[in-house]
């Protein structure tokens, strides 16, 4: 049947529809409840084949394009769309509000008052589910789903390849058994199933994503947490001998998490920090100390260092000047930095 013929939501559900082009200028079409045009950009004989079917309050839509196409399009009043594609080629925004990566890893959500403009650079399969927006509002009100809020009215989600690869399975598996079992989908309570379950894998996606913010911010804190202690500890018992180990188990995360917690944060290992902690407060020390009472040996193994060519090494390679030469320079410089103090 013409696309141009397709009812709105309910006037007659479970109709299972086909429409074929052989012309990017017969594709201008109105389908309830999206408005859409596709422009040839590609060399080549054209080809469009769109299929789908028609429940109480959704419409299922699989649209495949054999070449490179313009997209622009707007959803009609009250209807809320999804889609996600399928394609060797990137297929890419030509305007409109959603980010510049390939949408192939995105599912596009977008409602009226809002143009959506893509681009697709080889063969694309666009599968689409349009939804009554007050049936969808409805589904998350009896399942006690908070529904996503956004300011703006088109967003573009990212989920995993496998989290997206289920959700066009489940598309297309409605329109495979419309199209196989036409009488089956004449009847109320299969309508019903088909498009519940089609909303609540949406649900799912959202759902699924949310707990994944949530883990993660509870991981990060976690982990913040944790390095907040092994610094206090580090600081306060920095002339002891700490190990990797020792900070684990004071942090409660393996050593592997507890590196990138402290690379993310100070862009240091555990162990350099504590070298750094070591080093400075050996300067502090040998810049306060007096060159007739105090060695350099005694200040290395008072704040942790037993190596004493490493410590010596590790002090010049930071601070640029031997530990020999701070404590001889040390008494006159911290009474320069005294005299010129705040």
């Amino acid at each position: 049947m013409s696309a141009q013929t397709l009812p709105p939501f309910g006037l007659d559900p479970g109709r299972t529809w086909t429409f074929v082009s052989a012309t990017p200028t017969d594709t201008e079409h109105l389908i309830r409840p999206l408005q859409a045009r596709y422009t040839q950009s590609g060399r080549g004989r054209f080809e469009q084949r769109m299929h789908g079917v028609l429940l109480d309050h959704a419409l299922v839509v699989s649209d495949w394009l054999n070449t490179p196409v313009q997209f622009a399009g707007h959803v009609l009043a009250d209807s809320l769309a999804f889609q996600c594609f399928r394609s060797r080629a990137p297929v890419r925004k030509s305007h409109s509000r959603l980010p510049d990566e390939c949408l192939q890893e995105h599912l596009v959500m977008w409602s009226a008052s809002e143009e959506l403009g893509l681009a697709s650079q080889a063969e694309v399969e666009v599968l689409s589910l349009f939804v009554e927006e007050t049936y969808w509002h409805q589904v998350a009100d009896t399942l006690g789903i908070p529904v996503p809020k956004h300011e703006s009215r088109l967003v573009a989600f990212q989920f995993s390849d496998t989290d997206l690869l289920r959700l066009r399975r489940r598309w297309h598996w409605v329109l495979e058994a419309a199209a196989i079992y036409p009488r089956c989908f004449q009847r109320p309570a299969i309508r019903r199933v088909a498009e519940m379950g089609l909303v609540c894998a949406i649900f799912e996606l959202f759902g699924r994503a949310h707990q994944q913010r949530i883990e993660e911010s509870a991981g990060i804190s976690r982990r913040r947490q944790a390095v907040a202690r092994v610094e206090a500890h580090i600081r306060d018992h920095y002339s002891e001998p700490l190990t990797l180990p020792d900070l684990c188990e004071l942090s409660g995360l393996k050593a592997r998490a507890l590196q990138y917690a402290f690379q993310e944060k100070h862009a240091l290992t555990p162990m350099a920090f504590l070298k750094i902690v070591r080093l400075n407060r050996a300067r502090e020390r040998l810049r306060e100390g007096d060159p007739r009472t105090t060695s350099v040996t005694s200040v290395a193994l008072s704040v942790g260092f037993w190596h004493l060519s490493q410590f010596a090494s590790d002090y010049q390679a930071l601070f640029h000047e031997l530990p020999s030469e701070t404590l001889r320079m040390g008494k006159r410089t911290a009474s320069i930095d005294r005299a010129t103090g705040p």
